[in-house]
């Protein structure tokens, strides 16, 4: 799992350059090449491409940062509604099936266009 460079808050020198943040903490595709054949890439997103993660590791088929973003925004509305007081469901069966084969259907088209 990548975490994000947050350099908007970054005001001190926390390692020398970005270049040496990514040769030694970064994710390229030598380092990914090391992981087993099983194991995916996530990352909360926004990325910071060429410094946390290459683009051919971002763009890669093992790569779940899209799914997880998208994701994230219906969770973070789910969290939301339960603590403002919400006691009827946010949507109902059908649109819960719904959303979710439509989801389902948006990773699958983009794993099938970086194959």
């Amino acid at each position: 799992m990548m975490l994000r460079v947050q350099r908007e808050r970054m005001h001190d020198a926390f390692f020398p350059t970005e270049r040496e943040y990514a040769r030694r903490y970064g994710l390229n595709a030598d380092r990914m090449a090391r992981m087993p054949d099983h194991a995916i890439v996530m990352h909360p997103g926004p990325m910071n491409r060429g410094m946390e993660i290459t683009a051919e590791v971002a763009d890669s088929r093992r790569c779940t940062a899209v799914e997880q973003v998208t994701n994230g925004v219906s969770i973070r509305m789910a969290v939301l509604y339960l603590l403002l007081g919400g006691a009827e469901p946010a949507l109902t069966t059908g649109a819960a099936e719904t959303a979710t084969a439509t989801a389902t259907a948006e990773a699958t088209n983009r794993t099938e266009e970086n194959a």
